[in-house]
């Protein structure tokens, strides 16, 4: 959001090719929190997480994409706040208040998109209670990533929808002219017959 002086205030629109950007940091500041995370993860930690995850379930069971998507957002959040910095944290929060219409979309992109989430999350927990630094962070990134290629696969799909809806909009137009314009030949034709006969 932005605020602009007697004007007030404005959400600020992302473009794809910001979105790029914004997903290639956000990989790089959830895989520093893993890292960071495993290696001090207590049991606290987890059940927390754990919680969030079976919301997540919960959600999918009824197909509930608003409620996975809060859900999706405040495990990440929790994931990144139980790291323990401070500043990390704050640049993350700044960082995907830009992405939240993104992130839905992403979630809408694919029919099954919901369940191979949850199956990512289950998996990043399980290396994140094992410890395992590397593994919880390379699969934080792929889960990062592939969630900015199923954004670009819905503006994709929300593309050629618009395309088709502009094709559409536009041969109505031309009918809507053509059948004007034989509406207008055809009085011609007949008010120049009708001056005709009263001529005769």
């Amino acid at each position: 959001m932005r605020t602009e002086k007697h004007r007030g205030v404005f959400v600020r629109t992302v473009s794809p090719a910001e979105a790029d950007e914004l997903y290639a940091l956000r990989a790089v500041l959830e895989e520093a929190a893993c890292r960071m995370l495993a290696a001090r993860i207590d049991a606290a930690q987890l059940a927390g997480l754990r919680d969030w995850i079976e919301t997540m379930r919960a959600a999918l069971a009824v197909e509930d994409v608003d409620g996975y998507a809060r859900a999706n957002v405040a495990f990440h959040d929790a994931l990144v706040a139980a790291a323990g910095n401070a500043k990390l944290l704050d640049m993350y929060r700044r960082l995907v208040g830009e992405l939240s219409l993104f992130r839905r979309a992403a979630l809408m992109a694919q029919g099954d998109a919901m369940a191979r989430s949850l199956a990512e999350h289950r998996a990043i927990l399980t290396a994140l209670a094992s410890r395992d630094a590397e593994q919880a962070a390379a699969l934080i990134r792929a889960h990062v990533l592939g969630g900015l290629q199923w954004v670009r696969d819905a503006c994709g799909a929300a593309g050629e929808a618009a395309n088709a809806a502009n094709a559409v909009s536009a041969v109505s137009a031309a009918n809507t002219a053509n059948t004007a314009n034989t509406a207008n030949t055809a009085n011609t034709a007949n008010t120049a017959e009708n001056q005709k006969r009263r001529r005769a």
